[in-house]
């Protein structure tokens, strides 16, 4: 058994035991000073009177006073009744709390303080003070402000939100909460859709797919709590808003769902937009593969990536999939100058983009296209290399057609400078911008006087200048105007009359200037002055035609009967040499008729061997008896000249207008005219200024001491309508005819003149070959006759007379009528009795000519002649063409009408 401890150990026991609890004790306390002191908390304690007996530093800062200030405070003696009553409490054995503004009575600060007071006791547990902790809730305070603040922000952002915000409860599935936009959206107000179910915002369809979502959320413990959908909401009218519902389930503290969470969007408008897109990237995937335009994509390399039908097609392939397996490098395979693809990948990478870029290409088959192209680099999604898109066109026609119009343009660039007008444009000012060459030359002006900026207007006349600015605007008003005659003023301040042809320049729809053409009309008002003359001598062709066809049946019987008598009176009585004047007179008249048809253009000349003697010598006889006898007129006429081939009718027309020269040049002062005619031959080196063969001529000459032709418009006179005679002296026609006429006869016309000297006007025409003069030699006067039956139709009475004794004195039979349709019956009854029909044309009730027609419906072997005065309708030719075998011009002379019916009736047999 154990020995029990002796008095001494057991006081060395408690000694130590003592120091042992002593120094716990100071430890502790050390301990605890030190918790007490450093506390991030105020500690403060007080006795059973409420007194402060100790606090820490932290109470000291919090209060803002001194520990000597506040030890041996009576708490309950401060002013604050809510502080008071929590002291009281810890000293009634109870926790008191305290949490306000504290008002330090020591210092001059209010603090936000939560105090929590407990009471401190004895062993025996009487309470004989308190314990205080104290905490500086400012930071707190301001924190549960701005909390509050918050809160209140975030209320009004969810009751002011577009969006729907929303809480829905699983238990009773229903709502618990909807913010106010619920209203704007749906029409449904916040207390009707708080405690609704989901009929109310959901169709029946759309109502089960949101309860599947929610249900399949709520089952699978797996599953996320948070879900996204799209679904359309019924509104208070019934119409579909889609809305996009982003929810959270939230669980209580076991984990169970207990509700949902969510914020509903509108996305009607995205919905119409995404159905407008997707309608849209349809229609415009239609555009693409429909498109007329190349649409492409490329790599930078120019491999072909995508491209549409058209692309394909401009690249030469029916198919796109052609067109991408084929082109791997187009600045190789399509490019038909390399040089432009770089050209193209340079402006890309510099500028970002390219318009209008064009360049020839080179098609798989050979063929060449021009192209042009706007593109543009887009970056690749996948990164690396850029990528090129773009649209290209085929403008192969429209370069083709641009070449056409850069030459068309050169073409009439230089057809504007070749016209004898002046071509011109101008800006809204009426500034010439543009004039061609002639424009200097007509106006005088320098192309610096054009440069320096000249008005249009300028060179119009001061009188003239209102009306044109007149019509300049009436042009730009969309009038019309037609072209304009006004006096124009060149720069040496002469004047000259012009034709304005312009049309108005438009830009804009707005008046941006004139373009148009100006004519001298200084040539064109002499010219018309020239041929109002030769519209009066064309008056007495046209007169002379009207009347060759009377005249000449009035001549025929003169001259008809005339011939007889001279076959029937003796030559050596006085009545023969009447009669033969009666018979010269009327052939001259029948002549002069002649000349006059020919002049006018109305009959055909007809070229036939003459001896030019005869010609002269009338034309000498007829001028005498014209031009007034203080002009002396004397002639040379050679008889031995020979023969030449000639119109006798032009050659008096000659002979006449150059005696009518003369005479002009000399009748100021008297003076004489001389014609001759005489033959002569020209050698080769006779012929320097001749355009002429070798060989022999008839020379006629015919010359005047007048006042001659000055040599500086000697070069002119044979011009149309040059004329140096005063108004109403000549028409400028007479050389020009003369000239005209001995061409025409392979001859030439030669004029020598000194101004005061006179003139003279020497005419060569080729002569006949000897033995072809010979072999016309008249084989005398013997008139052929007959003995055939002739039915003879005229409507002149006298004519009829005439014509029947002259063929029964040639031995033919005759019938004679006087109106068509009598003829016609006649024949219809005694064809077979007739041998030819001679009838005049112009005729009533039937012409000549389908008199003809008629009689050869009834025996088509008839031969026929026409006789006629003069008629437009029908000549030699025509009556040929329409088989009538002959064609005579009164008045005929018995020889001409012997032979011709001897020629038709021979033939015949």
């Amino acid at each position: 058994m154990s020995r029990k401890p002796t008095y001494e150990e057991l006081e060395a026991r408690i000694r130590e035991l003592e120091r042992a609890f002593a120094d716990s004790r100071r430890e502790n306390e050390e301990k605890y000073r030190l918790i007490f002191q450093n506390a991030p908390l105020g500690f403060l304690h007080f006795n059973q009177e409420g007194v402060i007996t100790a606090c820490n530093d932290m109470f000291v800062q919090i209060i803002g006073s001194s520990k000597k200030a506040l030890i041996g405070l009576n708490m309950l003696h401060l002013r604050d009744e809510k502080f008071v009553h929590a002291v009281r409490e810890a000293l009634n054995n109870r926790q008191g709390y305290y949490k306000g503004d504290y008002r330090s009575v020591t210092a001059e600060k209010v603090t936000p303080i939560r105090v929590h007071f407990s009471p401190y006791r004895f062993r025996d547990n009487d309470v004989c003070g308190g314990v205080g902790i104290v905490e500086d809730i400012t930071e707190r305070k301001k924190a549960e402000q701005i909390l509050l603040e918050s809160e209140e922000r975030y209320r009004l952002l969810v009751e002011d939100s577009n969006d729907i915000v929303w809480t829905f409860d699983i238990a009773d599935m229903v709502f618990t909460y909807c913010s106010r936009s619920v209203t704007r959206i749906l029409g449904y107000n916040q207390e009707e859709a708080m405690g609704s179910k989901l009929d109310l915002l959901f169709a029946p369809e759309e109502r089960e797919e949101v309860l599947s979502v929610f249900r399949k959320l709520i089952r699978d413990e797996n599953s996320p709590d948070r879900v996204m959908l799209e679904a359309p909401h019924r509104s208070r009218n019934g119409q579909a808003i889609w809305m996009e519902i982003n929810a959270v389930m939230r669980r209580n503290e076991n984990g169970e769902p207990v509700s949902f969470s969510g914020v509903s969007r509108d996305i009607t408008a995205r919905k119409n937009a995404e159905a407008a897109l997707q309608e849209s990237e349809e229609k415009y995937r239609s555009l693409f593969e429909n498109a007329p335009a190349g649409i492409f994509r490329t790599d930078s390399k120019g491999g072909v990536a995508l491209c549409n039908t058209a692309m394909a097609r401009i690249l030469g392939f029916d198919a796109v999939e052609g067109a991408l397996a084929y082109y791997s490098n187009l600045g190789e395979q399509l490019y038909a100058d390399p040089e432009r693809r770089r050209e193209f990948i340079r402006l890309l990478q510099k500028n970002g983009s390219v318009k209008n870029f064009e360049y020839e290409a080179k098609l798989p088959g050979g063929e060449k296209k021009w192209l042009n192209m706007d593109a543009r680099i887009t970056a690749s999604r996948k990164g690396g290399a850029f990528l090129i898109e773009g649209f290209a066109t085929d403008i192969t026609e429209r370069k083709q057609a641009e070449q056409a119009l850069q030459k068309s343009e050169a073409r009439f660039r230089e057809l504007s400078e070749m016209l004898p007008e002046t071509v011109f444009e101008t800006n809204g000012e009426i500034r010439l911008t543009f004039v061609n060459r002639q424009a200097y030359k007509m106006f005088g002006y320098t192309e610096e006087d054009f440069k320096n900026g000249l008005n249009g207007l300028d060179m119009i006349s001061p009188e003239d200048r209102p009306k044109a600015v007149e019509n300049i605007l009436a042009k730009f008003a969309g009038k019309s105007v037609g072209v304009n005659e006004y006096t124009a003023i060149r720069k040496d301040g002469s004047t000259f009359p012009v034709l304005f042809h312009t049309s108005p320049i438009f830009a804009n729809d707005q008046p941006a200037g004139l373009r148009g053409v100006i004519v001298d009309m200084t040539e064109r008002r002499r010219i018309e002055r020239q041929l109002q003359k030769t519209q009066k001598i064309e008056s007495i062709g046209t007169l002379a035609g009207g009347i060759a066809h009377d005249f000449n049946n009035l001549l025929f019987p003169i001259l008809g009967m005339s011939e007889l008598l001279l076959e029937d009176l003796p030559k050596d009585g006085s009545e023969w040499q009447c009669v033969r004047e009666i018979f010269k007179a009327s052939k001259r008249g029948s002549e002069l008729v002649k000349q006059i048809l020919a002049f006018s253009r109305k009959a055909e000349p007809k070229k036939q061997p003459s001896l030019l003697q005869q010609v002269l010598k009338e034309a000498v006889n007829l001028s005498r008896s014209t031009i007034p006898a203080d002009i002396e007129i004397t002639s040379d006429i050679l008889p031995d000249c020979g023969v030449v081939m000639a119109d006798p009718t032009q050659m008096h027309q000659v002979v006449m207008n150059l005696i009518t020269n003369a005479y002009h040049a000399v009748q100021d002062q008297g003076g004489s005219i001389f014609v001759s005619l005489r033959e002569c031959r020209l050698e080769k080196e006779d012929l320097t200024d001749h355009n002429l063969p070798p060989g022999r001529f008839a020379l006629i000459s015919i010359a005047d001491n007048g006042v001659g032709v000055d040599p500086a418009i000697m070069d002119r006179i044979f011009e149309p309508y040059f004329t140096t005679k005063g108004t109403g002296k000549g028409t400028g026609l007479g050389l020009a005819v003369v000239h005209g006429i001995i061409k025409d006869h392979r001859g030439e016309i030669k004029i020598k003149s000194k101004p005061g000297k006179g003139t003279v006007v020497d005419i060569f025409l080729p002569l006949m070959k000897k033995s072809e003069e010979q072999a016309l030699a008249a084989p005398g006067e013997r008139i052929p006759s007959g003995n055939e039956r002739i039915m003879l139709v005229d409507d002149e009475e006298p004519v009829v007379n005439t014509v029947g004794k002259m063929l029964n004195r040639l031995g033919y039979e005759v019938c004679c009528f006087t109106n068509s349709l009598d003829a016609l019956d006649h024949f219809r009854h005694n064809s077979s009795e007739i041998d030819l029909v001679m009838t005049d044309m112009t005729m009533p009730h039937m012409t000549g000519d389908l008199l003809i027609k008629e009689i050869s419906a009834i025996r088509p072997d008839i031969p026929a002649v026409i006789c006629t005065g003069f008629n437009e309708k029908i000549d030699e030719k025509v009556a040929k063409a329409i088989g009538i075998e002959g064609y005579l011009l009164k008045p005929v002379l018995r020889k001409d009408l012997a032979e011709m019916l001897r020629s038709i009736l021979d033939q015949e047999k």
